[in-house]
């Protein structure tokens, strides 16, 4: 069961830099002013179904919007945003600043111990990207 373990926690790892690269790419879209307009990544836990994350163009996410829908690997789960909800990360155009600090976090859905391997991607309102 280490090797398991260890190849979920590198799953987890692996996962929470791809997001950091979606959002860092997200900003680069919204500082160069791609298509005159903003850019972000939405984030969806929906209470049923997969949850996901998506890149989209402008201020408000819509599936019309969508650039990409990624899948959470089903051996994850968000803790946030928590199951039904959503969070968006949108950066404005040419300055690349978001409107508030936001963060997402993810985790092994079947540990038990959950909260012991987590990451914490946050976005503070500076756009500036990290992972804990």
């Amino acid at each position: 069961t280490t090797f398991v373990g260890a190849n979920r926690r590198a799953l987890l790892d692996s996962t929470s830099q791809e997001i950091t690269v979606y959002l860092r790419f997200s900003r680069q879209k919204a500082l160069s002013q791609e298509e005159g307009q903003g850019w972000g990544v939405h984030f969806d836990n929906p209470s049923s179904g997969d949850a996901f994350w998506a890149l989209f163009k402008g201020t408000v996410y819509s599936s019309t919007s969508s650039r990409e829908n990624i899948s959470l690997s089903r051996q994850l789960k968000y803790l946030t945003p928590a199951t039904g909800a959503t969070v968006d990360v949108v950066f404005n155009p040419l300055t690349g600043l978001v409107s508030a600090t936001r963060t997402i976090e993810i985790t092994l859905k079947s540990e038990q111990s959950a909260t012991t391997f987590k990451r914490t991607i946050t976005v503070n309102q500076a756009g500036t990207i990290s992972v804990e």
